[in-house]
């Protein structure tokens, strides 16, 4: 607090479902109202909707990013989707009082119009080349050496599924 000042710093309140957050983010908010700083109503983003595909879309990269078996979404992975305001609001009305979801709100409308943000959609995309095969042979290797640095757990399976994804994608 010292160092960025007490109007620059924030504590966040944010609910999921998870039992943890249930005693943790009302102590948050205990802290935050001793040290006279505010508290903003937030959300983790993992997928964009909280649709079947989503959800399955997030478990199956869960599982590729960490080298595991296939794991069965949670109550509180069904919950780690982009919120709308009244989404949170219904969220956080689990485990706050409405006047503390208020002042979150408030204070969550503060931060965002202190904030600047462009996102440049022309430079978004990656270019082609002349080549685009060749392209998404060369983004693929890429990604198998950032996401299994180590090699696949499995050459033979995961090349064959590796294979089949790129003919997809192609035809």
């Amino acid at each position: 607090i010292t160092a960025f000042g007490k109007e620059n710093v924030y504590g966040e309140v944010q609910y999921h479902g998870i039992k943890e957050e249930a005693v943790c983010f009302p102590l948050v908010v205990k802290v935050c109202d001793k040290c006279g700083i505010k508290y903003i109503a937030t959300n983790d983003v993992h997928m964009l909707t909280n649709s079947e595909e989503d959800l399955v879309r997030r478990c199956v990269l869960r599982s590729m990013r960490f080298q595991t078996e296939f794991i069965m979404p949670s109550s509180a992975d069904k919950e780690l989707y982009l919120k709308d305001t009244k989404e949170r609001y219904e969220a956080l009305k689990q485990i706050l009082p409405d006047t503390v979801i208020v002042k979150a709100f408030q204070s969550t409308i503060e931060v965002f119009d202190r904030c600047s943000v462009e996102f440049r959609t022309s430079e978004h995309y990656p270019v082609a080349s002349e080549n685009p095969a060749k392209d998404l042979e060369r983004l693929v290797e890429e990604g198998k050496k950032w996401r299994f640095p180590n090699g696949f757990p499995d050459e033979k399976v995961y090349n064959e599924r590796l294979k089949k994804e790129i003919y997809t994608i192609e035809s």
